[in-house]
């Protein structure tokens, strides 16, 4: 389990790293706001440097419908579909150890990362999962990644890239998202690393709830 990160003199510490170095000795998430305070709609990943629109936001849409947001002028006009090796990494820094993979180490970490991303499905099987269709395309076929708590079905945390069958990019499902991502502008990542670590954040790891960002 990641270790938790507090304290004003750390986050100097890890913030000047990231100004002199580049990035941080570990990674951080942290939750943003987009389109107005404490809407809790992004998550920084200080590891990598890219803000992650919460997937729940384009839940239902489908990939025409998303790709013109990405227009200039458009809601999404800032951001880029994530591409699978952007995706592993992200899950990776989350804390997720088995990636892709579906094992016990993977539930809790698996969890806080749908709290925070936002509920795109749950069933009789999944207690609450999120899906995001990302930049890869096989063919015809586009990935989606999927992160599932399977908890009624075997108990178990699901990290997993797949292609999506039946699906096209016309098509709107109310299960899936969209994993888009853009850069945390610079030097705002070093003050939000430093605001996110005087508060409350998980060192590489993630954020036990979101509840007061909600």
């Amino acid at each position: 389990m990641p270790g938790f990160v507090s304290g004003c003199s750390i986050a100097f510490l890890i913030a000047a790293s990231l100004v002199l170095f580049g990035r941080p000795a570990s990674a951080v998430l942290l939750v943003g706001d987009l389109n107005s305070p404490a809407d809790g709609l992004l998550t920084l990943d200080t590891g990598s440097g890219l803000e992650w629109l919460d997937w729940a936001v384009t839940d239902g849409m489908s990939v025409n419908q998303v790709e013109d947001e990405l227009e200039s002028g458009g809601m999404f006009d800032s951001f880029r579909y994530a591409t699978n090796a952007e995706v592993i990494t992200f899950w990776l820094n989350a804390g997720i150890p088995n990636v892709p993979g579906i094992t016990l180490a993977n539930l809790a970490p698996v969890q806080a990362l749908v709290t925070l991303l936002g509920v795109t499905f749950s069933n009789s099987l999944v207690t609450a999962g999120s899906i995001g269709f990302t930049n890869d395309v096989s063919g015809a076929l586009r990935f989606e990644a999927n992160l599932a708590d399977r908890t009624p079905f075997d108990g178990l945390g699901q990290a997993t890239l797949q292609l999506t069958i039946g699906i096209t990019d016309a098509s709107q499902d109310p299960s899936r998202g969209h994993a888009l991502v853009r850069p945390i502008p610079e030097p705002a990542s070093a003050v939000l690393l430093l605001a996110g670590l005087c508060g409350v954040a998980f060192g590489r790891g993630w954020i036990a709830s979101r509840s007061a960002a909600r």
